[in-house]
């Protein structure tokens, strides 16, 4: 999921968000579609327009509205993370393996695979 993704520190906003604390969000720009996503604003927004979030346009802060919707973000939170980690101990233990056993095409399609990843993550948090 979307909130997985550490925009411009997404991660430390929905923490805070989950321990009651409300935090600003600039939801000008926002592209309007469930693909462009250029920062944590633009994650924020979405979440405000989906209803998991609710805004307060004089102080331009969000909050998670309810304890319904909070313990639905802790939950997954909790399932990507884990999700993520073992997928991404799995392929470590793989590529450790394969560099072991001196299989060069796997190592490098591996190291194309991080590469690609680092690289979408990078652009979207730019």
């Amino acid at each position: 999921m979307i909130i997985s993704m550490d925009f411009d520190g997404l991660s430390k906003t929905i923490a805070d968000l989950l321990g009651g604390s409300m935090t600003r969000v600039n939801t000008l720009g926002f592209a309007n579609d469930l693909k462009t996503f250029r920062n944590r604003d633009d994650v924020l927004t979405l979440l405000i327009h989906l209803g998991y979030l609710a805004y307060d346009e004089q102080g331009e802060q969000v909050r998670i509205p309810n304890e319904e919707i909070r313990r639905e973000f802790a939950k997954t939170i909790r399932e990507v993370k884990r999700d993520d980690t073992k997928r991404r101990l799995k392929e470590s233990d793989k590529l450790i393996d394969d560099v072991l056993h001196l299989r060069e095409d796997a190592v490098a399609a591996q190291i194309e695979k991080i590469h690609a990843e680092e690289s979408i993550q990078s652009s979207l948090q730019q």
